[in-house]
């Protein structure tokens, strides 16, 4: 039997929510933010992929392919932008609202805020829609 150990970091976003383990479609274990856990594989060869109930079916990492080893340790976190990044996206959302009223003067410094926030907005509607495979990362240690 092989071990596989899961780790998660502590983040910031999905911080109140689990991950859902799952190896080769069966669900083996919940794990929390900032936490490790040890699972007992069956199979020399695995395939593992991270799910949070998240828009429907539910957002999930790519499959990561596990190669015959007896110790496995496997790194799972929420997406560095999303984690990070999407605070630019509130400030702008901020400024947007702020410089229709501080800022009235300055057309340039308002027009480049609205291109920005849109597309900042672009970004964030195609990562919930297209892109939900991108919220996990799953990667091995």
């Amino acid at each position: 039997m092989n071990q596989l150990t899961l780790n998660r970091p502590k983040e910031n976003i999905f911080r109140l929510r689990s991950y859902s383990i799952v190896v080769d479609d069966e669900h083996v274990a919940n794990l929390q933010n900032n936490s490790q856990q040890k699972v007992l594989l069956d199979s020399n060869e695995a395939t593992i992929q991270a799910k949070i109930g998240w828009f429907g079916k539910g957002s999930h990492s790519k499959k990561l392919q596990l190669n015959e080893k007896n110790e496995l340790k496997v790194n799972i976190q929420g997406n560095q932008f999303y984690n990070k990044g999407l605070v630019v996206f509130f400030l702008l959302l901020i400024a947007e609202v702020g410089s229709e009223y501080l800022l009235e003067g300055f057309q340039t410094t308002t027009s480049i805020i609205h291109l920005l926030t849109l597309i900042v907005a672009i970004y964030v509607i195609y990562t919930l829609t297209f892109g939900k495979h991108s919220w996990i990362t799953i990667s091995e240690v």
